[in-house]
């Protein structure tokens, strides 16, 4: 007989995903694969633990509620439900592509236990008939679904009496995963305190999914739920529940982990200027050189990065609102296939995104062939044209050039070459992201467009060519930071008619590592003095004008 001496969780040998901390609550890098692939090893070895589906409501809730924050830190996998924690888990260099939503988990797991005979029971639900219904429309869905039981609880604590004659209730189902729909923060304190009383594997605490697939609340469209705009749809249709929930959360959400994300980038010195030098910094400054854009372009300190948070949630809502990315999924596919080339240099030595960004690199409809190779050093043109040498480059349609530290957005590569084709870019390159660190103010994403027509492309963090540029600019010039071969560049394309252009509509993120960090700046502007001293160049002023802004795609021609 079980005794309630022991409130806390059963552990568990079984390693899980990999976790990062977001406000102090342990949220795991996986997707639904990875975690229906650890339920499936969970349930096998017969290992108890139990699931908690977070949002920004759970993680905010358990910064006020001690037993929550226990309850949380306590489990064996944390999921991250909601959107915003994906952005912030990604804004930490992570690379999520996506988040685990309890409802669609849920679907997934049914479909998946009706193949390997799972047992599930349900515990939870506005009332007995609301489970029921919940029971019918999940069997219907996926027929061989195995529901062993049932109980929707009084919404009031259970007594000691009637936690144990629900234990054994569910013990005798021989269930393997119980499915807890009661809410939060009451599910993950019931699932807490209740796990050493239970025989089945798995407790996971889903909530509201309860409701969505027993059709008495309707689902947020996708659109929406990838814009990170849920919250919206859910408090249109349930205003009295939810409105003081989101306008206490949400905001102190934003200034927190603002907070968080400033000290975890905080450099051991104050960011550089590009018309000031750094502490310390000895020989060149590089003040009044009007090959320099400024500014550093580094977004630290909680202002600006809450400021920056914000721009990127007001870009994507616009973005969504348009209906912009399935639009350019169903025009990208319109576009042959082309072959490009895509070169990288890794630092080693130092945390990067390279394997994602080769995975959605290769996850394109195009030919898309992929070298990378160690900086060790030598300098990044020097990099890039050994690379070069190894595949000729001239048989490709296009050449891709990329750091190790950047995040690409999902479906990236197909959009990107479509708009840049679409306005007959020959020199391109993605917009950045407002919390990028981005030196050139032009370079930064601008609020409804789809491509802007630049006087300039920057070469880094991500640049394209086009095959007509191929006999011109290749190989690169023996240089090693490169300074002010952009601005020479979008010289030699205004002199040949060249179309440069930035892609508003394909935004990356650039902000796991210091600018120039493993630049000598003092040698990289003498090494730019030297190079644009006999050779035409955009000065800095002129760099960062746009010539013109498109907000729409249809109606051109490829």
């Amino acid at each position: 007989m079980r005794s309630e001496g022991s409130l806390q969780p059963h552990p568990t040998p079984i390693r899980g995903p990999q976790a990062v901390d977001v406000l102090d609550v342990p949220l795991a890098l996986t997707d639904y694969a990875r975690t229906l692939a650890w339920m499936d090893e969970m349930i096998e070895q017969h290992v108890r633990g139990y699931v908690c589906v977070c949002n920004v409501h759970t993680v905010m809730a358990s910064r006020e509620d001690p037993e929550l924050r226990t309850s949380l830190r306590g489990s064996a996998l944390n999921v991250p439900d909601g959107q915003p924690l994906v952005w912030a888990i990604n804004a930490l260099g992570h690379s999520l592509a996506g988040r685990v939503y309890g409802p669609e988990l849920m679907s997934r797991a049914c479909a998946h236990a009706a193949e390997r005979g799972q047992r599930f029971y349900l515990y939870g639900g506005r009332n007995q008939g609301s489970l029921v219904q919940l029971a019918l429309n999940l069997r219907q869905r996926h027929p061989g679904v195995r529901i062993v039981g049932g109980y929707s609880p009084p919404h009031r604590p259970l007594t000691a009496e009637e936690r144990q004659t629900v234990a054994e209730e569910i013990n005798r189902s021989r269930a393997d995963v119980v499915w807890v729909g009661i809410g939060v923060p009451k599910q993950e304190k019931w699932m807490a305190q209740m796990r050493p009383l239970l025989d089945p594997p798995l407790l996971i605490g889903v909530g509201a999914a309860f409701d969505f697939h027993a059709g008495l609340v309707p689902q947020a469209p996708n659109w929406l739920q990838e814009a990170g705009l849920e919250w919206a749809y859910r408090l249109a249709h349930e205003p009295r529940r939810l409105w003081r929930r989101y306008l206490r959360y949400n905001p102190r959400f934003m200034t927190a982990f603002a907070r968080q994300l400033a000290a975890d980038r905080r450099p051991g010195a104050e960011p550089w200027s590009a018309g000031a030098p750094a502490p310390g910094e000895s020989a060149v400054s590089g003040e009044g050189e009007d090959f320099l854009s400024g500014t550093s372009g580094q977004v630290a300190g909680i202002r600006r990065t809450a400021a920056a948070i914000l721009a990127d949630g007001l870009d994507e809502a616009v973005a969504h609102a348009r209906l912009e990315r399935p639009r350019l999924r169903r025009g990208a596919r319109r576009l042959p296939r082309r072959r490009v080339l895509a070169l990288a240099i890794e630092r080693t030595d130092a945390p990067n995104l390279l394997a994602a960004a080769r995975t959605e690199l290769l996850r394109s409809r195009h030919d898309v062939d992929f070298l990378s190779t160690d900086v060790e050093r030598r300098g990044k043109f020097e990099n890039l044209n050994g690379m070069l040498a190894q595949r000729g480059g001239h048989d490709y349609d296009w050449l891709l050039a990329l750091d190790d530290d950047v995040m690409l957005p999902a479906g990236f590569l197909d959009g990107f070459l479509f708009l840049a084709e679409r306005f007959g870019l020959q020199l391109a390159q993605p917009a950045h992201r407002h919390r990028s660190h981005a030196a050139w103010q032009v370079t930064r994403r601008r609020r409804g467009s789809v491509v802007r027509e630049s006087a300039f492309v920057e070469i880094g963090p991500v640049f394209a060519f086009h095959h007509t540029t191929f006999s011109t600019l290749l190989p690169f010039p023996p240089l090693r930071a490169g300074w002010g071969l952009d601005l020479h560049w979008s010289a030699v394309a205004r002199a040949r008619g060249w179309r440069l252009g930035i892609v508003d509509a394909t935004p990356i993120g650039h902000d796991l590592r210091p600018v120039a960090g493993s630049y000598d700046r003092g040698a990289a502007i003498a090494e730019a003095r030297t190079f644009l001293a006999d050779r035409p160049y955009v000065r800095a002023v002129e760099a960062q004008r746009t010539l013109r802004t498109h907000r729409r795609w249809r109606g051109r021609r490829v």
